[in-house]
This record gives structure tokens, sequence and C-alpha cells, in this order.
């Protein structure tokens, strides 16, 4: 289906890969040689920007998230928790089966449709046109110059291996943070009412937002922000993730290594029962040969996590 629909479209083909600036993350489009499409004949310049077509469909999908997920957040601020429950099943359960039922009908190539016209104009006709005239009639509103012609492809059917670009990475840290964040507060605050607006946040805008700016990644045929939608970042997002694990088991082996030996070293009945160095001006003349002593006491074999003891325990007692 992908290719017919690319035949549909008139894409030529290309030989040359189109490099980022750094060289090294090559475009989607561009990255398997000759059957990869490089330009499409649905988009021309000369028709002005390019945004893509915001179908009946695509309005319902937005409209339904922002009233089903405000309602919910007001209802619950309320104190009305089966209305709130009963439309968090009907949004989260039922409506969103069916625009998932039906959204293969969004992405099915124009030309190769086979809608019967009563469904059809629900994914095909452009709903901005009704505005634009109603603007032009009522305000003598100039209509924006704009193209939202639509070649619906499947970029990633030409990839040899699956993308991982700034959008996708933009998306997943996003629901991983809000995901975390409200799983904090509810195993250890009692935060329902912050957990709440928390809720309406990434099921409103948030997500009303990735949505949007989702249409832009399937239908980017006029290549709008490459480095954003069609570069593959997995190379140097891989990197950096190995990076960050390094350092963070770095970290966590200096924090347990300092952790144990202040808690050896401190933990002793006698230092606790003596003053505290901000308690007594001579409480030093007994905390440093006191952890000498224990220092030397060690049975620890390693020369390197005994110096690491003694010069942490001097840099804090002195300190």
């Amino acid at each position: 289906m992908a290719w017919s629909s690319l035949k549909h479209c008139n894409i030529k083909g290309t030989n040359n890969a189109a490099k980022a600036p750094n060289g090294n993350m090559t475009l989607l489009i561009d990255n398997v040689g000759d059957n990869t499409p490089s330009e499409s004949a649905a988009y021309n310049q000369d028709d002005g920007r390019w945004h893509p077509k915001v179908s009946a469909y695509r309005l319902s999908v937005i409209t339904t998230t922002i009233a089903f997920g405000t309602a919910k957040a007001i209802s619950f601020q309320t104190g009305n928790t089966f209305i709130s429950t009963t439309l968090e099943w009907a949004a989260g359960t039922v409506i969103a089966t069916i625009f998932f039922s039906v959204s293969s009908y969004d992405s099915i190539d124009r030309g190769q449709s086979n809608l019967p016209n009563c469904l059809a104009w629900f994914f095909e006709v452009e709903s901005l046109n009704c505005v634009w005239s109603t603007f032009e009639f009522l305000f003598t509103f100039k209509r924006p110059r704009y193209s939202s012609k639509e070649c619906v492809h499947d970029l990633h059917a030409y990839a040899s291996h699956p993308l991982f670009t700034y959008y996708q990475l933009l998306v997943c840290t996003t629901v991983s943070t809000f995901g975390l964040s409200k799983a904090m507060l509810a195993y250890f605050t009692n935060q329902s009412v912050v957990m709440n607006w928390m809720d309406w946040t990434f099921a409103v805008p948030t997500t009303t937002i990735f949505y949007i700016l989702g249409l832009y990644e399937y239908n980017n045929n006029a290549r709008i922000w490459p480095s954003f939608y069609l570069y593959d970042r997995k190379r140097a997002l891989s990197l950096g993730l190995m990076s960050s694990i390094g350092i963070t088991i770095s970290l966590a082996c200096i924090l347990g290594i300092s952790v144990f030996g202040f808690y050896y070293v401190w933990g002793s009945p006698d230092i606790l029962e003596k003053p505290s160095r901000h308690d007594s001006k001579d409480s030093k003349e007994f905390v440093i040969p006191h952890l000498r002593r224990r220092l030397n006491s060690l049975k620890i074999s390693d020369v390197a996590l005994r110096t690491t003891f003694k010069y942490t325990v001097h840099i804090v007692v002195i300190s």
C-alpha cells in the first residue's frame, strides 16, 4: 500500500543521501537509494506554506480530547468522582477505541480510497474552508495563502531499522516524566488536587500539541523541520544514553562508598557519646585521632578504598 501511494503521488527517486550538518544523521526519506522518495508532487512551493489538512476526523479527535479531559478535571475537582470515572472510561475506552478503529481511513491513499461518499467527507474535506469562507463573508477577512494537499505514505517503510527522531524523543520523555511524577505524588503524598490537574495538563494541552505535531511528521510533504522530524538520531541518542548510564553508575558507586565509610566510621558508640565538633572547641582533638584509629582498624585490602575513606573523612572533619 505504501508503494502504490508513492506511485500515485508521482514521487521521484534519488541516489543522493541528504546529510545533516554534522554528516552523521541521514534523512529517512533519502536513506536507501533508488527506491527512496525525495520529493512529492503533491506539494508545490507556489501554493504557499504547507500545513496538514484539518479534516472532520482530526477535528473530532482534538475537540473530544479537550472536552472530555476538561469535564473530567472539573467534575473531580467538585467532588463528583462518579461522573469523573464515567467520563474517563468513556473517553479512554469507548471513544479511543472508535478513533483507533477508523484511523486507518485517515492514512489511506486518497486516490485508492473506496470509502462511500457518506464517510469520505469525514476524512477528506478541509474543515477550515468553512471557517475562512465565514470570515471572508462577515469580516472581509482575506484567507491565508497555504497548501494542505497531502500524499499519505509510510516513510518509515523505507528504513532498514526503526527511526528515532527528536519528535519521538520529545513524546517519550514527556510521557515518562508525567507518568513518574504522578506515580510519585500518588505513592508518597496525598496531593489529589495536584494529580488531577497534572492529568488535565497532560491529557488536554500536551496531548493536543503532540497530535498536531504528529500530523506534520506523518504528512511532511514540504519537509518542514527536517532536523526535528526526518533525521535519524538513534546513534547520537544511544551514545548519550550510554554516557548517562555510565555517569549514573559512577556517581552511585561514589555515593555508596561514601555512605558506607561514614556509617562505619561514625557508627561507633564512643563517637556518639562525645560532643559534636559544633558544641565543643576541643572536639577535634578527640574526633580526628579516633577516626584515624578506626581507619587503621579497617580490614580492607584495597588501598584505593582506604585512601578514599581517609581523605573523605579528613575533608569533612576539617571543614
